[in-house]
């Protein structure tokens, strides 16, 4: 069975295999939550901190294209 983008993320939110209402679920939601944003806010620091740095510029744009080139194929394999 091939999953979707919205399935995937919804499964990112239970734990697999234990089926069990209660805190520990909601608590395993909210990690996943918590770390979905300290992500989003450690790569805007980076790009800021990045674009800030004039002699670091083309470094980082090597660095961020590598880093797409090895995100899409990840997902390509996938």
């Amino acid at each position: 069975m091939r999953l979707r983008l919205r399935e995937t993320i919804i499964r990112l939110h239970f734990r697999g295999g234990y089926h069990q209402n209660g805190f520990w679920n909601n608590f395993w939601g909210l990690v996943v939550d918590a770390t979905c944003v300290a992500i989003i806010i450690w790569i805007a620091s980076g790009l800021f901190m990045w674009w800030r740095l004039r002699f670091f510029r083309t470094w980082g744009a090597v660095a961020l294209a590598a880093g797409i080139f090895s995100f899409v194929l990840l997902v390509w394999k996938l």
